[in-house]
């Protein structure tokens, strides 16, 4: 049974099962009863979960009345029971009663009512009373006092009972001089046997994490009734745990009750907002399934919209949703506000309530099924969901109200088997991604088909002299190009020759037979009279006549199968050479504007491309959407009106592809498919098709004919995708190879997709968080680029000039073979005598060792000018160039790093310092020869052993670098590692703070965070305000080096105001690193006074001092007359060569800071160090007992 209340129509609506989604069944099941009278206000029905009789318990206010005067007959309670049948349901059959309760009370804001579990006994909780009342004896019991709290202000928000203990939420009074007015408090109950009145076992109260948003909340008027500070309780008797909504925090807690306590599991808050939790129901007690009703308000808190998250494990603060209702194939029912009041659970149904009073019940749906909320085509109140089975593409193997879930990549679910709790999976090489219906689709089918060819460069080599030298003359490592190469066959020829040569010089200077001697004379002459090289003069010529030769004969055959190799588009692989690309070609490749009108011999092929009719080819891929079952419409567009395309259209649909062919009423369009339903796409393949046309032997139009397939591994096509199409001309111009003839043209067109993936497909948290829609529409605009590409192909050498070429070859070959001739015989052996003379002369030279010592000049006079800022400083990163020179001296000694840790201890404590915490990078320290623990170890010692002796109370923070965010969550794990050896937070340091922003160490500090360790960021030195945005709000900083940029921007500067956040200003480097230059008056008096060493005033000039007649210029003012928590530090005082008191001097006596503001400062650095709270309250006390301000006393 379901019972609403209709206070606007004084009126119980009462609605029986069985429920469904028949409109006739469900309006003959129901009943509306009046109220008894019509001055009666209903706060709230209640009944039994597991109650056998049609009672229903109400609570409420007579209207009309003074809300401020205590008055008797105000709040009543009651009692309405239906005596009817349950096979024809007679609405005439129901009676009832009601009792003031007893007692003069004010108007009750907060009046929340709970029954036991078979609905025999009502209990009722208010600020001023609670009671019980039992129907079978018509017994009223009341509690004059709220017997939960009766000494403290409590305002009961929300109530459940589990049939042995209850828990109630609400708000307790902090009374008037807290900052927060109320805080919420959980409250575990139970119902004494005697006096039937509630009684508190356990209480949890929450307490905001001072870091975190919610501790800004005050809750101011949670006293009177606000829909921000509605609760929600849902009680699991079964596992004895508790769901607690508080909207107004954003959050929702889970609790485990036992007979004497109530304990808090966990809890979920997802963000800084409010409606998180503005319901919260068990869905299952035994399977710890739960629903958490959300809401969306504006700023002003008001509704604008509702979803209900549906959960299947136990809460925690990461937990994700299975379903979120509404969505895709769960919308809300058209008769439904967005806006939602209220859910309620059986536990395995849910009822939702909106804002207009409307309900709509969503059944479970078993296994292979869902919970469709289309509803029925006219409204209905009570509307019923219906059972539709999952999708093909989806699964569901629980049975619940929750949506089906789309099968994972590589599984799939075709539909057709209703049984199945899950998706099987695909087989191997097939396309199979997210929601996919079948495996029916080879990855091979994917492919896509391309038109568009790279147009081949003009070769490096574009002369026909350099082709035909690097062809006749080289040798590749490969067998086929060494058989081809012309000089390889020289050089064999060569070899020949040699040995013919040797043979020759034996027959002649070794034999003496007269044959031997008459056999050389006959070779000797016929050699030389084959000689071409040396003019008849030489057998030697003769023989090398021979390879020379073969090099021509070589050129000769290549220049006529070279000749041949023109245009590329009829001319095969260049087999003749170890090059097969090679052609007698080159090109020219560039964009064309469409502006510029085309020459009169191309218009024809661009008029032929202008008027070619085009096809547009698109299949949707892996989907259960076919040619038959769903009314697919395409529409282009027409100015600003869609126009259904009436032109050819053919549809095709196998394999769960669905194939569409539409002939383009033009060619620069936007169409857009409606595809209705909500089955799953897995993926689309977009292409253009049309014939082409041979106009004539020199222009020809090619056949168009590409596409492209889209998808993507592990996601699934969205419901609103969007395409751009951009096609472009292509003008091939092919130079003729005869001189005079016509030029051939050929024109494609070619195309080129962009598409958005992460916008136009779904992973799971997209699907499951996508907005509402009933259809698909994809959407593909085609248009042309404002250019077109023309591609020039031209010959290389025409006959005229390779004949020419080849002449010129044949001359230069003999020449330089007579050259080379000479040259050997008359000059190689002196000129290599020469060389190798020169060679030796020069290495000697060249090797021998200067000893000049270039050692840095450094002495005691001009260290501080290594070491100090000097008066040349200008910017931040002058300042830092400091640290590397006594960086590196220290740096891998653990002995040094102790003792430079040590002297700063004694350091401070010559200069009176209480407490102090140190800085620095451990991986700075490490000179690649120790670890980043052995350096902290290192310092730790030393810090150690100067307390011990000095008394100061030293703690360190460990630095990340800007430049370096691979170190910062090792700095972070370093942290919590040595949290108990003093270590307490870490920094954001060094580096401009614009070329190295705080994002990559975003990770680190939240990591930090969840560990509790205090962040401290440098942000603002030489930054803008944003950066100081950015460290608080992304680091979560709790405090900020310097940061005097705040004051160029009144919201930063707000927000550090408002949130306390603790500024560490540091006078002098602030002047030295020019980050307050800007501020600085024209008026300024600049003092810098020299270094003493020795007794002796050196060149190094530092403490640097400003001062003005303007009494307010340096941010440091701003933070003190706005009373903005700061305090002065050092920075560096090695680097600016000073101490704190010099620090306060030049506060008190340069900028006039009065000695209140700068006590305050030092009390400001003391509440706002990361010393544990108690110790924090010990050093304040030790201030407040001990500190005398000597540095400010002495000068003011």
């Amino acid at each position: 049974m379901i019972v609403e209340v209709l206070n606007d129509y004084s009126a119980f609506l009462f609605q029986f099962a069985p429920y469904t989604d028949n409109i006739t069944q469900t309006s003959d099941r129901s009943c509306l009863i009046s109220y008894f009278d019509y001055s009666q206000f209903i706060y709230a029905v209640a009944l039994g979960i597991h109650q056998s009789t049609y009672d229903i318990f109400f609570v409420g206010e007579m209207i009309d009345l003074d809300k401020q005067i205590p008055l008797e007959n105000r709040t009543f309670v009651g009692i309405l029971s239906y005596t009817g049948s349950l096979t024809t349901i007679d609405c005439d059959t129901f009676y009832g009663t009601t009792q003031f309760i007893p007692g003069t009370f004010v108007h009750q804001e907060h009046l929340v009512m709970v029954t036991d579990s078979i609905g025999s006994v009502v209990y009722g909780f208010s600020d001023l009373f609670t009671f019980s009342y039992t129907a079978a004896t018509d017994n009223l019991v009341v509690h004059e006092t709220n017997s939960l709290s009766p000494s403290i202000s409590f305002l009961p928000f929300a109530v459940d009972y589990g049939g042995s203990f209850g828990v109630v939420a609400g708000f307790l009074d902090n009374g008037r001089n807290s900052r927060v007015k109320y805080h919420a408090s959980i409250i575990l109950f139970s119902i004494s046997a005697s006096t039937a009145i509630a009684t508190p076992i356990s209480s949890w109260n929450y307490s905001a994490s001072a870091t975190s948003w919610q501790s800004g909340l005050t809750n101011v008027g949670a006293d009177q009734y606000a829909a921000k500070y509605d609760m929600s309780v849902s009680i699991n008797p079964i596992t004895t745990q508790v769901l607690v909504g508080i909207q107004s925090i954003n959050t929702v807690f889970l609790f485990h009750y036992t007979t004497t306590a109530l304990a808090l599991i966990s809890s979920m808050s997802p963000s800084q907002a409010i409606g998180f939790g503005k319901g919260v129901a068990w869905l299952s007690y035994t399977l710890n399934r739960f629903a958490i009703l959300v809401n969306v308000y504006s700023t002003d808190y008001v509704w604008s919209s509702s979803k209900i998250y549906i959960y299947d494990s136990t809460l925690t603060n990461i937990s994700s949703p299975i379903s979120i209702f509404p969505n895709i194939q769960q919308p809300l029912y058209n008769y439904m506000s967005p806006v939602f009041l209220n859910i309620i659970t059986t536990p395995d149904n849910l009822v939702l309530i909106d804002n207009q009073g409307d309900l709509f019940v969503i059944v479970s749906a078993p296994v292979g099924y869902y919970s469709s909320t289309v509803g029925p085509t006219e409204q209905i109140i009570p509307a019923f969901s219906s059972q539709l089975p999952c999708i093909p593409g989806t699964y569901k193997n629980i049975t619940g109200i929750g949506r089906c879930i789309p099968c994972p990549a590589g599984t799939k679910n075709d539909g057709t088997n209703l049984t199945l709790s899950t998706c099987t999976g695909c087989a191997i090489n097939t396309f199979c991604p997210f929601g996919s219906t079948s495996d029916s689709i080879s990855n091979d089918q994917l492919s896509n088909v391309v038109q568009a060819l790279v147009y081949p460069s003009t070769p490096d080599m574009n002369g026909i002299d350099d082709i035909l030298f690097f062809t006749l003359f080289s040798i590749d490592s490969s067998p086929r190009c060494i058989l081809i190469s012309p000089i390889f066959w020289a050089l064999i020829v060569g070899a020949i020759v040699a040995i013919i040569g040797s043979t020759m010089l034996t027959m002649k200077h070794c034999t003496k037979h007269p044959k031997a001697v008459d056999r050389y004379n006959k070779l000797e002459a016929a050699l030389k009279q084959a000689d071409v090289i040396g003019a008849g003069e030489m057998w030697v010529g003769g023989l090398t006549t021979f390879s020379v030769l073969v090099l021509l004969i070589a050129c000769y055959i290549f220049s006529a199968k070279y000749y041949n190799s023109y245009p590329i588009e009829t001319a095969g692989p260049s087999t003749y050479a170890c090059d097969t690309t090679i052609r007698n070609a080159q090109f020219t490749s560039g964009l064309q504007p469409l502006s510029i009108p085309v020459s009169d011999s191309a218009q024809a092929i661009v008029d032929l491309l202008n008027n070619q009719p085009v096809n547009l080819n698109v299949a949707f891929l892996n989907t259960a959407y076919n040619c038959t079952s769903d009314t697919i419409t395409l529409t282009y567009l027409l100015g600003k009106i869609w126009m259904p395309i009436t032109t050819s259209i053919s549809c095709n649909s196998s394999n769960y592809i669905l194939s569409y062919n539409v002939l383009l009423p033009y060619r620069e369009i936007t169409i857009q498919f409606n595809l209705p339903n909500i089955y799953t796409i897995g993926g689309l393949r977009i292409g253009l098709s049309a014939l082409g046309q041979i106009q004539s032997s020199t222009v020809t139009l090619q056949d168009l004919d590409f596409s492209q397939t889209f998808s993507q591994s592990g996601r699934m096509l969205g419901q609103d995708a969007n395409i751009a199409l951009s096609l472009t001309k292509v003008i091939n111009d092919t130079s003729s190879l005869n001189v005079g003839d016509n030029d051939t043209y050929s024109g494609l067109w070619i195309g080129s997709f962009s598409m958005n993936y992460y916008e136009s497909f779904f992973a799971d948290a997209d699907y499951l968080n996508a907005p509402v829609a009933r259809s698909t529409n994809l959407t593909i605009t085609i248009s042309e680029t404002s250019y077109y590409i023309l591609n020039q192909q031209s010959p290389i050498a025409r006959l005229p000039i390779l004949i020419y070429h080849c002449f010129l070859f044949t001359t230069t070959v003999v020449g330089s073979f007579t050259f080379i001739f000479v040259i050997s015989n008359l000059m190689i052996l002196p000129v290599s005598a020469l060389l190798v003379r020169k060679c030796k002369s020069k290495f000697v030279k060249n090797n021998r060792v200067s000893s000049n010592d270039n050692d840095l000049p450094i002495s005691n006079s001009n260290l501080n000018s290594y070491v100090c800022v000097q008066s040349d400083c200008k910017s931040l990163a002058d300042f830092l160039g400091k640290f590397p020179f006594f960086i590196s001296i220290v740096a891998g000694d653990v002995d040094a790093l102790e003792r430079v840790a040590y002297e700063f201890v004694e350091d401070q404590a010559i200069q009176g310092v209480l407490y102090t915490e140190a800085r620095y990078s451990p991986h700075f320290l490490t000179a690649d020869i120790l670890t980043p623990e052995q350096v902290i170890e290192a310092i730790n010692r030393g810090f150690e052993r100067g307390k011990k002796e000095f008394h100061v109370d030293v703690r360190t923070l460990l630095c990340c670098i800007r430049p370096h965010p691979e170190w910062s969550m090792e700095i972070v794990e370093l942290a919590h590692k040595y949290r108990s050896a003093g270590v307490v937070g870490i920094d954001l340091a060094a580096g401009d703070e614009h070329e190295h922003v705080v994002a990559p160490h975003v990770a680190a500090f939240q990591r930090a965070t969840e560990l509790g360790i205090h962040r401290t960021v440098h942000a603002g030195e030489s930054g803008l305000a944003d950066s100081v945005r950015q460290a608080i709000e992304q680091c979560h900083a709790e405090r900020i080096g310097h940061g005097y940029a705040i004051i160029d921007d009144p919201t930063v500067y707000e927000l550090i105001h408002s949130r306390d956040i603790h500024l560490e200003c540091c006078l002098t480097s602030s002047l030295q690193t020019n980050a307050v230059g800007k501020y600085a008056p024209k008026d300024c008096d600049i003092e810098e006074k020299h270094l003493m060493l020795n007794g002796q005033e050196t060149n190094t000039k530092l403490h640097l001092h400003m001062t003005s007649k303007k009494e307010v210029w340096h941010p440091i003012h701003h933070f003190a007359r706005d009373h903005l928590n700061f305090s002065l530090s050092c920075d560096d005082p090695s680097v600016s060569q000073i101490t704190i008191e010099h620090e306060y001097k030049h506060a008190l006596v340069d900028l006039k800071l009065s000695p209140a503001q700068l006590t305050q400062c030092i009390f400001n650095a003391a509440r706002s160090s990361f010393l544990p709270e108690k110790e924090k309250d010990e050093l304040i006390k030790r201030l407040l007992v001990n500190y005398i301000p000597k540095g400010v006393l002495k000068h003011y």
